[in-house]
């Protein structure tokens, strides 16, 4: 297929737009950065809906990535948050209607569920989205469907789990994790949440397995196990061989009503209609962040 990715230059769009070359498929690169250079993907704002509209081609589908996704940089910035994460998507599905474009994949997140857990993707009682981010990511969804109602676009929305992996930036949890756990004989943590650690090369493979479903869905991806934060530094303590203790700090803690005190993401639809299945395991992965934290 033709497939656009915004986003195409972060860390899941790199891995992205690899998997979907390898495929064989054609692919068009939206990136954002400071200068478009000739022969390389193309630079696109996505807050800029003129230049969307004219960088937009004929594709089959839209995947969008492109997005502000560090919850602490959105408290700080809530502002340009809301125009990437809301109106860069409304410039998007703008893009997409004035070019005809007819299918898109949205990448949501399972924060717009707050603190409930295991929750079906129908289930809208359960939306509880209690951070900014979260709050973006929602309403993106809803411009999505949105469209989809009003306009006739075939959409998918993933709701991942949370993402990590090789070459993730030094500033993500496990990153953080990973290096204290090598430089901290007592490693510091804030809140002993849980999350459902998920390896990118098995949200990429989520990815190419919702490209040509047909019709509109949402689906929640993920492992469908909790960790704790305090479970994954002993882990990675056991991986390195590394005499670690724990050592609670407040300073690292964030505030309590706005915590995510569990995350575990129910993945029955997308296992059962979909027949996809994640592949990498915690401790497997884990292994590989290590192991090219080293190299």
């Amino acid at each position: 297929m033709r497939v656009l990715v915004t986003g195409a230059n972060g860390f899941l769009g790199t891995a992205l737009t690899g998997a979907l070359e390898k495929e064989g498929h054609d692919v068009i690169e939206w990136q954002y950065g400071p200068v478009e250079r000739p022969g390389e993907p193309t630079w696109v704002d996505i807050r800029d809906r003129e230049q969307c509209v004219a960088t937009m081609e004929k594709v089959d589908v839209v995947v969008h990535l492109a997005a502000m996704t560090s919850e602490p940089k959105m408290m700080q910035d809530p502002g340009s948050g809301f125009d990437t994460n809301v109106v860069g998507t409304l410039n998007v599905l703008e893009a997409m209607r004035a070019r005809d474009v007819e299918r898109i994949v949205f990448l949501s997140s399972q924060t717009v569920y707050g603190n409930n857990i295991d929750v079906p993707e129908d289930a809208r009682e359960f939306i509880s989205p209690g951070s900014p981010y979260a709050v973006s990511k929602f309403l993106g969804e809803e411009l999505v469907r949105c469209y989809g109602r009003s306009y006739g676009l075939h959409y998918c929305i993933l709701r991942p789990s949370h993402v990590y992996g090789e070459g993730q930036a030094p500033e993500w949890l496990v990153p953080i994790l990973v290096s204290r756990v090598r430089t901290q004989h007592a490693v510091a943590h804030g809140n002993d949440v849980t999350r459902d650690f998920i390896h990118v090369d098995d949200v990429v493979s989520g990815l190419l397995a919702v490209l040509s479903l047909q019709g509109s869905t949402t689906l929640n991806i993920g492992t469908g196990v909790e960790t704790s934060i305090t479970a994954l530094i002993k882990l990675a303590g056991d991986i390195t061989g590394t005499a670690v203790s724990l050592a609670a700090d407040p300073e690292l803690s964030r505030d309590d009503k706005m915590e995510r005190w569990r995350e575990r993401a129910n993945i029955r639809r997308i296992t059962e209609e979909v027949g996809w299945k994640p592949a990498i395991q915690l401790e497997a992965g884990l292994k590989r962040v290590i192991a090219a934290s080293t190299e």
